[in-house]
């Protein structure tokens, strides 16, 4: 990984095309750990070729510096997690969520979305009243994993959307 990183730092500042094109031929095994050790304009490259791990500190410095662009989402459709999130704190991982709830909500499919809820392992559930626009798919998911209370104001939320969305 070492060599990959040297090879790409190197690189850096050529032709966008000729990038993807050594990252593609590169090894399978060849993958950038930590996104903050890169120039940000190989993210985007490294992400869509999903040779970065998905975890919480690239996953969150990527969307703060680009946002929920495309080539981030082709990354966590693969990995379908967001990990190493235990030593974040609940009420990061809880921002992220709702974040996420709001930025993705129509671009991801419903289980997608609530299993990268789910993998942030909320200690603190969410609000149901925060998450806009739910449909009764995710509030089941939420409430499955512990990201949302089973509770009577869940519901109430559910009830309050549109008849399509129950």
């Amino acid at each position: 990984a070492g060599s990959f990183m040297s090879v790409l730092s190197d690189l850096e500042g050529s032709d966008l095309s000729f990038l993807e094109s050594v990252i593609d031929k590169a090894d399978v095994s060849c993958e950038i750990s930590d996104l903050t050790k890169v120039s940000g304009a190989l993210w985007p490259v490294l992400v869509l070729q999903r040779r970065c791990p998905s975890t919480w500190r690239n996953v969150t410095h990527y969307v703060n510096e680009l946002g929920f662009e495309a080539e981030l989402l082709v990354l966590l459709k693969g990995a379908r997690s967001i990990s190493d999130v235990e030593d974040v704190n609940d009420l990061e991982r809880n921002r992220f969520a709702i974040h996420m709830l709001d930025s993705c909500s129509d671009v991801l499919d419903v289980d997608l979305m609530v299993q990268l809820i789910n993998s942030l392992h909320l200690e603190t559930p969410l609000d149901p009243s925060s998450i806009e626009h739910p449909t009764g798919d995710m509030l089941a998911g939420l409430l499955e994993g512990g990201a949302i209370v089973d509770c009577p104001d869940s519901y109430r939320v559910l009830v309050s959307s549109d008849w399509q969305s129950r």
